[in-house]
């Protein structure tokens, strides 16, 4: 699985509280949501969300880490915006 779309997944759901709206926002099904993150958890080798799309304490460092290298990615990628 490709590893950024399972950082983008994890913190869909965080931010989302939610595989649904996740899955809506990223275009996916809620399975294929799904399938990311618990690859994620599996690569990481922890359990990262309770039942309900909430972190539990070993998601918690992942989630900040996640959320800086996907900051940066975008930073890199996206166009520079134009001056006002």
């Amino acid at each position: 699985m490709d590893r950024l779309t399972e950082m983008e997944a994890f913190v869909q759901v965080v931010d989302h509280g939610g595989f649904t709206e996740a899955a809506r926002r990223m275009r996916l099904s809620k399975s294929a949501v799904s399938k990311h993150v618990s690859a994620l958890e599996a690569r990481l080798g922890a359990r990262l969300l309770a039942l309900v799309a909430e972190l539990t304490a070993a998601g918690v460092d992942p989630d900040t880490a996640l959320r800086g290298a996907l900051r940066g990615l975008v930073e890199r990628v996206a166009p520079p915006s134009e001056p006002a």
